[in-house]
């Protein structure tokens, strides 16, 4: 018997988290300079900024624009080049202009003036401005510097960085990551975890661990229609690895829970032919 994986598409599924990022989240505000620093903000600079943000938060985004480029435009020193720059990265991903985004993601990178954790921060969001871009190498490398600094001990970066090596074909590392991922995570680990580790298990053939992946998928399956395809993915890994009885289980299960679904005599069928 073939198995094919009845997952929904994990690229798709996992795209809308790589960029959870808006004004509020984004952690690109203004803030305090390292200890030590001398803060060099001129009052007119520090006002011109406040009224864009201001128009930011009003929602005219255009007049905001064109007040940051102008500010940026000015002469600005290192610092104040660094909080405009944190701005107009907001903009331009509440705008989604990922393109603008990525640009002045890298010249924020670029100042001498942010703060171990602001740096650590930016390029996290540039690490997931290049996968949304689908420039899977550069996402990947920023993501590692990322995981670097973070000693491997976060679940997002760990996830992202097996998604960005999933998606350049480079399954054993995409593997590695998601598999650390889960281990630092532990009950924080959920569905776009081991939604993407079944599917590269199957196309690896590791059934054993297939089963193991979609197993753990039942404890935070968000809709019933992916309640369904984990399912019957899961009854062909049953067969595969030699469970049969757990195979029969998940069809009968299947059956009674979704009695109108379009693909009830194929699970009938396969029922049929275990017994």
């Amino acid at each position: 018997m073939t198995l094919h994986s009845h997952c929904p598409r994990p690229a798709a599924r996992a795209r809308a988290a790589l960029l959870s990022v808006t004004l509020a989240a984004t952690a690109l505000q203004a803030a305090a300079p390292p200890e030590g620093d001398t803060i060099d903000m001129s009052v007119a600079v520090g006002t011109a900024l406040s009224e864009a943000l201001d128009l930011m938060a009003a929602g005219n985004l255009e007049e905001a624009a064109a007040a940051l480029q102008t500010l940026r435009a000015g002469g600005l020193n290192d610092y104040e080049t660094s909080r405009v720059l944190q701005q107009l990265v907001n903009l331009a991903i509440n705008r989604n202009d990922t393109a603008a985004a990525l640009a002045d993601s890298e010249a924020l990178l670029a100042t001498a003036s942010l703060s171990a954790d602001e740096r650590t921060v930016s390029t996290l969001l540039l690490g997931k401005l290049y996968l949304q871009a689908e420039d899977w190498s550069k996402g990947i490398a920023a993501l590692q510097q990322v995981n670097d600094s973070q000693g491997g001990t976060v679940m997002e970066t760990l996830y992202l960085l097996g998604f960005g090596h999933y998606r350049a074909q480079q399954p054993a590392e995409a593997i590695s990551f998601l598999e650390q991922a889960v281990q630092v995570g532990g009950s924080q680990a959920g569905e776009p975890h081991f939604s993407l580790l079944g599917v590269l298990y199957v196309n690896a053939k590791d059934y054993a661990k297939a089963v193991a992946a979609y197993e753990n998928l039942f404890a935070a399956v968000p809709a019933p229609t992916q309640a369904e395809s984990y399912s019957s993915t899961l009854a062909q890994l049953y067969v595969q690895t030699g469970d049969t009885a757990k195979a029969r289980t998940t069809l009968e299960r299947l059956i009674a829970t979704f009695p109108g679904s379009a693909r009830l005599n194929d699970y009938r069928a396969r029922l049929a032919a275990l017994r």
